[in-house]
């Protein structure tokens, strides 16, 4: 469990720039698809809430979004789908 929290420790720093990155975009969704979402909140879905729209737009930070309305638990993806529906106008001019 010390192992696990020095991740997330680490990950909490840097969330963002983790999920904007080739190798820490991975780092990120592994830590999605491992870890129970109320465990890992704070440390990566709030990062990503603050920054959706610049998210989306990277071309590896949206791979982390996908990720995340694939294994995230219901609650996490309908805040993900209601940011997306505010945001679409702004949205749909991108790739």
């Amino acid at each position: 469990m010390d192992k696990l929290k020095k991740i997330l420790d680490k990950i909490k720093q840097n969330s963002y720039e983790y999920c904007i990155h080739a190798l820490g975009c991975r780092v990120i969704q592994k830590v999605i698809e491992c870890f129970p979402s109320d465990l890992i909140y704070d440390v990566v879905y709030k990062e990503i809430y603050d920054h959706l729209d610049t998210l989306s737009e990277d071309k590896y930070g949206n791979y982390v979004i996908q990720h995340l309305l694939t294994y995230g638990d219901k609650k996490n993806k309908n805040k993900v789908i209601q940011i997306v529906k505010n945001n679409i106008f702004n949205l749909c001019n991108q790739k």
